[in-house]
C-alpha cells in the first residue's frame, strides 16, 4: 500500500476525489449499454470528474454537477446506520456503494456531544474503508 492511500485510511478528512476506480466502473457499466454507451457514459463522466467530498468536525459534504450543480451536507448527528454493498464489478475494482440512513429531520433530544460522535463516526467510515482495501 503507497504512503498516499495509507495517509487516507489514517485520516478520512483527507478524502476530497472519488478513486479512478469508480470511472473504470463507469466506463464498464456504460459498455453493457451497447449503442447507447456515450448517451450513458458522458454523464457519469461528468460527475465523475466533478464529484468532490469534504469530511469536517460536524459533518460530511458532497457535490458534483457540471450544468446543474448540486450539494448534499449531513451532520454526523442525524446518520443513524452506515450501510455498504458491493456487487462483482465494484468488489473486483475495489468500490462499494456507501448509504447513510439519516434520521427523518428534526432535532434529536438531547442534543450534545457533535464533535465526539463525528470523530467516532469518521473512525467507523476509516475501519470500514480499511477493510474494503484490505479485501481487495
Amino acid at each position: 500500500m503507497d504512503t498516499d492511500a495509507r495517509e487516507l485510511l489514517d485520516d478520512p478528512r483527507a478524502i476530497t476525489r472519488p478513486d479512478p476506480a469508480l470511472n473504470t466502473y463507469y466506463l464498464i457499466s456504460s459498455l453493457a449499454g451497447l449503442i447507447f454507451f456515450p448517451f450513458i457514459y458522458v454523464p457519469l463522466l461528468l460527475r465523475y470528474r466533478t464529484l468532490r467530498y469534504r469530511f469536517d468536525e460536524a459533518g460530511v459534504a458532497m457535490s458534483w454537477g457540471q450544468f446543474n450543480q448540486r450539494e448534499i451536507y449531513l451532520t454526523y448527528r442525524r446518520i443513524q446506520d452506515i450501510e455498504v454493498r458491493r456487487g462483482l464489478l465494484q468488489r473486483w475494482l475495489g468500490l462499494a456503494n456507501l448509504q447513510l440512513q439519516t434520521s427523518s429531520g428534526g432535532s434529536g433530544a438531547g442534543g450534545g456531544g457533535g464533535a465526539d460522535e463525528a470523530l467516532a463516526l469518521l473512525r467507523e467510515i476509516r475501519d470500514e474503508l480499511r477493510l474494503l482495501r484490505e479485501a481487495r
